[in-house]
């Protein structure tokens, strides 16, 4: 109650307050308890924002559960993207980044039927919007089901809710937040939560064609099938967008009791049978003798896995289709969803390809000599800055350099011909199948964003050189998150920043604009202090000059000897992907005395989920997940209490030393009096150990295991900025593994194993 109360004040009286208040203790339920009976006594609004759809997804499940107990008089909202919600993009392959622009061309010319039959159902459409949470799962199968438009049935509602729980982007991106923040009310409020294979044969229109085949021929679509619960619901034709071959060392040929085969890499879903179901998951995650489906002369049969080969790094071929991903490969049902072109754009930092700027030139080839021109004139400077290592330069430096070489013209000027030529390019995409964003649009949009930087000290320029060259690619980034950060927050009466590990709530302060009146609130959770046993293990590191051969083989040894002296279920943290998979080709695995988990970095969202819940669900409970600090599996996810019985982190995640570090570090330097290392390296690397740590301590009831094994934890004074509760857990620091392994022995009564 002590939590509900203090948000309830910071919205009364229109402060910032900045809580902290560790996963696992009720944080979701307090605040909202905060909220409600703030809404139910005045007529504000307040924006929750998350950074994922699944944390959406939890607001809203305990919002139906206090409606189940209490009536409240106002409405609740959940409302995401279009690419989430649009009836369009199922039907038809529209490309996430063009959505907004298709959409609005449709409705502007009243020709999307979806938005037309919403406003020629509005009395229906009030009757099931008279709910007081009104989630956008909700809005998407009625609108599914009743044939109009799921966003803009959300969006007619907005007015008239009172809290509206959304991503992230709603409140960074500066467009949408124009389009969603109403300022309708007299009171707004913010609450931010978490603050801080070639043989393969594809089924296409044509028929049966080999992969390798289908990227040299010009090959329109593949054949996806329907799938239900009662089985194959019909055979479509689906549109390929685009396709890319790669080379990967993650091969694995799969032979089944009925002779059929198929290479693919282990990240590719494949449909699989498990007990009476069918369910998605890894080709990875497959062992010999499970059954897998298949689709064979138009229904549905299973067969078992006999063989399960890993085979040598080879080329692969991948694609992406709409509006289905799933197609037939050798009569095998696989899903190419790792593929999925969506990316989350943020409005502070921009990165261009040579790649992109060669298929404008393509795009604009015949249609204007003027942009042609251009294109021609962009690839020659990079080509010849092209250097051995990456270099960063002022926007101001890059637009002077353009102008010479296209005879002085000035950058307005040159920006002007290629809006004109990128939108007649776009108009043309719009009327074509596939409906994509034209790469000259993409083009003329960053060196809209170069030039509106270009007196401002905070942005610059990395030219990243990376073989072969349409690899090549600039990044224009912004230093300064605080400008960001003062733009959002002036649109709020108050702001409640939530965190599990906001201990260093001045760092956060200043770097996203907080300003200096705030309060800060810490939760310090009441626990038995002998249920946590943290060492912090002091003879390795992930420093540079420790990342070989001879020493992560040492390495490996020691953790698997603590992971195998640990009962029940383990997650393992690395500093980065590159480390994770490195540990990984040197053998970690057949070091370990369990099964593991292996989060990839290529994984979407339901193949990372599938995977927590296989290791979650693993009935054996001796099981380790290998995950990345940073990453999702490190942040987010909550494996609920007593399921975890040991956090290890190997490593310190600084971030990787580069141009563009060094030059924000300067800056930070400059803009807070000399705490650029402090603010730039330690400050998100202590964020992510302790998030990767609360992972296995889920609530006061748990006895957990916490390892640092970094020796820089202490000698670089980074243990002092950890949360309280972590702090409290320092059991001791080992020297050597040896006496760490003897202390595991007496933990909990764990005993050897």
């Amino acid at each position: 109650m002590e939590l509900a109360s203090k948000v309830y004040e910071a919205l009364v009286n229109g402060n910032h307050l900045i809580l902290q208040a560790p996963t696992g203790f009720g944080k979701t339920a307090g605040v909202l308890a905060g909220i409600l009976p703030f809404l139910e006594e005045t007529e504000a609004r307040v924006h929750y924002v998350v950074r994922t759809h699944r944390e959406a997804e939890v607001v809203i499940r305990e919002l139906d559960r206090i409606v189940q107990d209490v009536t409240f008089p106002f409405r609740v909202m959940e409302i995401r993207g279009k690419r989430h919600l649009c009836n369009v993009t199922l039907e038809r392959a529209v490309q996430a980044d063009v959505i907004d622009k298709y959409c609005r061309k449709l409705v502007e010319e009243n020709r999307c039927r979806f938005y037309l039959a919403l406003r020629s159902k509005l009395s229906e459409t009030k009757k099931l919007a008279n709910q007081n949470v009104l989630s956008s799962q909700y809005a998407f199968r009625t609108g599914i089901a009743k044939g109009f438009c799921p966003y803009y049935f959300l969006k007619r509602y907005l007015a008239s809710s009172d809290l509206i729980v959304m991503p992230y982007q709603y409140v960074i991106i500066d467009h949408l937040r124009r389009d969603v923040v109403r300022t309708d009310r007299k009171r707004m409020n913010l609450v931010i939560d978490e603050c801080v294979g070639a043989n393969t044969l594809i089924l296409t229109a044509e028929g049966q064609i080999e992969a390798n085949k289908f990227f040299l021929n010009n090959v329109p679509s593949v054949m996806s099938i329907l799938l239900d619960d009662l089985g194959v619901q019909s055979k479509v034709k689906n549109i390929v967008a685009s396709k890319r071959r790669e080379f990967s060392k993650d091969v694995i040929n799969i032979r089944t009791d009925e002779g059929r085969a198929l290479k693919l890499t282990g990240r590719t879903q494949v449909l699989q049978v498990k007990e009476t179901i069918a369910v998605w998951g890894p080709a990875a995650g497959l062992s010999k003798g499970d059954k897998i489906m298949t689709f064979e002369g138009g229904s549905l049969a299973q067969e078992k896995i006999v063989e399960m080969t890993k085979l040598p790094s080879q080329d692969v071929y991948d694609f992406v289709s709409f509006p289905d991903h799933n197609y037939v490969a050798n009569g095998m049902i696989v899903h190419n969803s790792h593929n999925m072109p969506f990316v989350i754009a943020s409005d502070r930092s921009w990165k261009l390809r040579v790649i992109d700027i060669e298929e404008a030139l393509l795009e604009v080839y015949s249609l204007d000599a003027a942009a042609r021109s251009i294109m021609v004139r962009l690839l020659q400077f990079l080509k010849e800055n092209k250097k051995d290592q990456a270099f960063v330069l002022n926007p101001s430096e890059f637009i002077s350099q353009m102008e010479k070489k296209l005879g002085d013209v000035p950058f307005n000027q040159i920006l002007q011909i290629l809006d004109n030529s990128a939108k007649l390019v776009q108009e043309s995409i719009f009327s074509s199948e596939a409906i994509i964003k034209s790469s000259l649009a993409y083009v003329a949009e960053f060196l809209q964003e170069v030039y509106r930087s270009r007196l401002s000290e905070s942005f610059f320029l990395q030219y990243v050189p990376i073989e072969p060259f349409p690899r090549c690619y600039l990044e224009l980034s912004c230093f300064d998150s605080s400008s960001v950060g003062q733009r959002i927050f002036r649109n709020f009466n108050s702001v409640i920043h939530v965190s599990g590990t906001n201990e260093w709530e001045e760092a956060y302060a200043a770097l996203t604009g907080v300003p200096a009146q705030y309060t800060k609130y810490v939760i310090d959770p009441s626990y038995d202090e002998a249920n946590i046993f943290l060492g912090i293990l002091e003879n390795m590191s992930s420093r540079e000059t420790d990342r070989t051969e001879e020493k992560y083989a040492l390495f490996s040894h020691t953790l698997a000897e603590l992971v195998n002296m640990i009962i029940g279920k383990s997650v393992l943290y690395f500093p980065s992907f590159e480390v994770l998979s490195s540990f990984r080709e040197i053998g970690f695995e057949n070091l370990v005395e369990k099964e593991m988990f292996w989060e990839n970095d290529n994984m979407n969202t339901n193949q990372h989920q599938e995977m927590i819940n296989q290791f979650v669900d693993d009935a054996n409970g001796e099981c380790l997940l290998a995950g990345v600090m940073g990453g999702r599996s490190g942040e987010g996810v909550d494996f609920g209490p007593g399921i975890v019985r040991s956090a290890i982190v190997f490593g310190v995640p600084f971030p990787e030393p580069s141009p563009k570090m060094e030059k924000y570090v300067e800056y930070l330097n400059t803009k807070f009096q000399g705490k650029g290392e402090l603010y730039g390296y330690s400050y998100p690397a202590v964020i992510k150990a302790a998030q990767a740590l609360g992972r296995a301590f889920r609530s006061p009831e748990d006895k957990v295991v916490l390892i640092l094994a970094d020796d820089r934890y202490f000698s670089y004074g980074l243990f002092d900025r950890f949360p309280n509760w972590i702090k409290r857990s320092l059991k001791g620091r080992y020297r050597d593994h040896g006496p760490l392994l003897r202390d595991l022995a007496k933990v909990f009564d764990y005993g050897e194993k």
